[in-house]
């Protein structure tokens, strides 16, 4: 009898940890985010003053203007931050909500008090809780004009125009760590600034924009050269005014470039404070090796590196295998070379020592191919051709 019942207990114990280990990912809950910045959400890309009458006589929502809610799309573009790391299980916002409505507080309540903290942890089995304030927000535009026709004398200047843009964009927030207890742990301040400058020269009905992203020359509206690297950020008014804060096409305009660089180096300093250990930055193509000690039916590829090393989902490595150098005559075996045979991309981070994987290019890979990653701690590897 004792013996069925120590197994009884041991079962239910395994069964326990393989459920709340899910990959060794720590289950963290972003109550909410306060916005502190005067930003005119009703403006879209907040070109009203912040200054009351104004505001209240000018802040009607005008027809095609996005309302930026930006204390719901922070707490969202956090969550996010936090899954896509591969280390952390983000909390559905609902969960936590569900919790304030049978507790009858607010959200904020969270914020203040401990007690209840302590109790959300316990029913959500919560390993750390984060609260964010948006401190700053906003957009600057600096414009210069030489030439071109004048308002005062008509005249022109040589019959060339010159006009030059400078874009600033501005974001800064404090994100606060509290324990399972409830307890605050740490509290950082974090800003980040994203710039954008082109310049136009026009002559007549051709005009060449010289720009951080390339050069390009039209003729009229009609481009007719191009040496334009990568996409422009949106930066004008208008557009910003159509576009939904927090959706993938905000993540293209300035804002969002500056957004996501201040919630990346959140991510950073959380898991400084609470665990697992950040990759190191600066890490350099082919700095990060490992092996594959398994490869299952279904094509699943274990490798011996994973958040130790500051492996996260999407980062690639290209796969190397040691092929003999064998005398056709003899079948002596001449000597060794390492040939690449294929690429593999991350698909979960399992604890300090593990990850899966999946083939993106090449077959045949085998325990004991050594990989070596292709673009450092940032998840982007280029392709092979």
């Amino acid at each position: 009898m004792k013996r069925w019942y120590i197994v009884a207990l041991t079962l239910i114990l395994l069964t326990t940890l393989s459920i709340r280990s899910d990959g060794d990912q720590k289950r963290v809950a972003v109550l909410y985010f306060e916005d502190h910045s005067h930003f005119n959400s009703p403006a879209g890309c907040g070109c009203l003053p912040s200054w009351g009458i104004l505001r209240w006589l000018l802040s009607g929502r005008p027809k095609g203007k996005e309302i930026w809610d930006l204390e719901r799309g922070f707490r969202r573009m956090m969550n996010e931050a936090l899954a896509k790391s591969g280390v952390y299980e983000p909390i559905p916002p609902e969960r936590i909500e569900e919790f304030c409505r049978r507790m009858n507080v607010k959200v904020e309540d969270l914020g203040r008090r401990e007690d209840l903290r302590a109790r959300l942890a316990e029913e959500l089995d919560l390993d750390a809780m984060i609260t964010g304030e948006v401190l700053k927000f906003g957009q600057e535009r600096f414009r210069g004009i030489v030439g071109g026709k004048s308002r005062i004398t008509g005249n022109v200047l040589a019959g060339v125009g010159l006009r030059g843009y400078f874009y600033v964009a501005s974001v800064a927030i404090k994100v606060y760590i509290y324990d399972r207890s409830g307890e605050e742990i740490s509290s950082f301040k974090i800003g980040k600034k994203a710039t954008h400058q082109f310049g136009t020269i026009g002559a007549g009905p051709i005009k060449t924009i010289i720009s951080d992203m390339g050069l390009e020359t039209r003729f009229g509206a009609q481009p007719i050269s191009s040496k334009i690297t990568k996409e422009h950020p949106i930066v004008e008014s208008e557009e910003l005014d159509r576009i939904k804060f927090a959706s993938p096409q905000y993540h293209k305009t300035l804002f969002g470039i500056a957004t996501d660089s201040a919630l990346e180096e959140a991510v950073y300093r959380i898991r400084q404070e609470i665990g697992p250990r950040p990759p190191e930055k600066g890490v350099k193509p082919g700095a990060l090796e490992g092996k594959i000690i398994h490869v299952s039916e279904d094509g699943t590829i274990f490798v011996n590196v994973g958040s130790d090393k500051g492996v996260t989902v999407g980062m690639r490595f290209e796969v190397l295998s040691t092929i003999p150098l064998i005398d056709p005559d003899t079948g002596e075996v001449l000597g060794k070379t390492t040939e690449r045979i294929g690429v593999i991309e991350i698909t979960k981070v399992e604890s300090g020592r593990l990850s899966k994987a999946k083939a993106m290019k090449g077959n045949g890979f085998k325990k004991g191919d050594v990989i070596r990653n292709l673009g450092g701690n940032q998840g982007f590897g280029r392709d092979v051709r």
